[in-house]
Order: structure tokens, then sequence, then C-alpha cells
């Protein structure tokens, strides 16, 4: 009877410890899926901050261009100014020249009619040479 009694305690633990294996074997499985999962985020975040300093990296070279930009915009606001000032200074000398040429007209023809139309023919005669 020992035996017998023995082997149906054996039983009844293999029985009962059964489902705490099952248990067991199901929770170290996704122990595992955890690891793996854990292993891929880690991977994941390894890349995120690859990719991160890569960004800032590329930020840093965006701001100095734009501060290029400024810089390079800067001189050409200085250029055109200098240039609108050129462009009116320019103008007003056009305007001056203009008005100065019109008074030499006007005076060349007040001596043209003064000396007559003759005595200027005269004149631009003999100062060919023949």
């Amino acid at each position: 009877m020992d035996k017998e009694l023995l082997s149906a305690i054996r039983s009844i633990i293999k029985e009962e410890i059964q489902p705490l294996k099952d248990e067991m074997l199901s929770m170290k499985d996704e122990m595992l899926s955890m690891k793996d999962d854990m292993v891929s985020m880690k991977k994941d975040i390894a890349s995120m901050k690859e990719e991160m300093t890569s960004m800032k990296e590329d930020i840093v070279s965006m701001k100095e261009d734009i501060s290029s930009i400024k810089q390079e915009q800067s001189i050409m606001k200085q250029r055109l100014d200098a240039i609108e000032e050129q462009t009116a200074n320019l103008t007003e000398f056009k305007t001056y020249v203009t008005n100065k040429l019109n008074e030499i007209s006007e005076n060349q023809k007040s001596i043209f009619e003064i000396l007559g139309e003759h005595d200027v023919a005269i004149r631009n005669l003999r100062r060919r040479p023949v």
C-alpha cells in the first residue's frame, strides 16, 4: 500500500504541478518575447538618436546658411541704396545738362540771328582749310 499511496501521491502532485509547469513555460515565452521587444526598442531608440543628431546638425547648418543669407541681404541692400542714390544724382545731372543744352541752343539761335545767317556762313568758310 505504501507503493500505491506513494504512486497516487506522485500522480496527484504531477497533476497539480503540470499546470504550474505549463504556466511557467508560458511565462518564459512571454519573457523571451518581451526581451526581444526590448532589444528591438533599444535599436529603434538608437536609430532615433542618430536621426536626431543628424537633424540637429542639419538645423545648425541651416542656421549658419540663414545667417549668411542675412549678411548677404544686408550687403545687397546697402548696394541697392547706393545705386538708388547714384540714379537720383544721375537723373538730377541729366536734367541740369538738358537745361544747359537748351539754354546754349537758345543762345546760339540768338547769336545766329544777331550776326545774321550770312556772317556765320562767311566765318565758317574762313575757318575751313583750303
